[in-house]
């Protein structure tokens, strides 16, 4: 099962770093769906999770998530692993780094990010938005 990053769909920065995931998932490790998707709803529902607006959310071999600098650690360590960022971040006191976090996510909104790359049809096919949540459980053996 594919790692799935869930994110604010009405935040500029946030959508600005899904596609710059996208651009270096060469791979195609992740699926992506909006915090708002009614996807995203029905899982945090099905695995009695809370939803909140204000935290990058990665949901991982169908039983793990990961918020805030652990979702950003994560993503970084899967598409390159040796980098100082995800060096820094993995060694780092959580504490520490999702201050940080907590601080980029309070002006994320107020922030102007160029997000006008348009999404070929392959990388449509990365967002699980609209896929009907029954199947997708069954699809998945959860």
């Amino acid at each position: 099962m594919k790692s799935i990053i869930f994110y604010d769909g009405e935040c500029n920065v946030c959508n600005y770093w899904v596609r710059w995931i996208i651009e270096r998932d060469t791979a195609r490790i992740f699926r992506f769906a909006s915090l708002q998707s009614d996807f995203a709803s029905d899982l945090f529902l099905h695995f009695e999770k809370k939803m909140g607006y204000d935290s990058m959310v990665i949901f991982k071999d169908g039983t793990d998530f990961l918020i805030k600098s652990e979702a950003v650690s994560f993503i970084l360590f899967q598409l390159s692993a040796g980098s100082v960022l995800s060096k820094i971040l993995k060694t780092s006191p959580r504490f520490l780094s999702d201050i940080g976090y907590n601080c980029i996510a309070a002006v994320r909104k107020r922030v102007r990010m160029r997000t006008c790359r348009v999404l070929d049809n392959e990388e449509k096919k990365l967002f699980l938005n609209d896929i009907d949540f029954p199947d997708w459980l069954s699809e998945n053996n959860l």
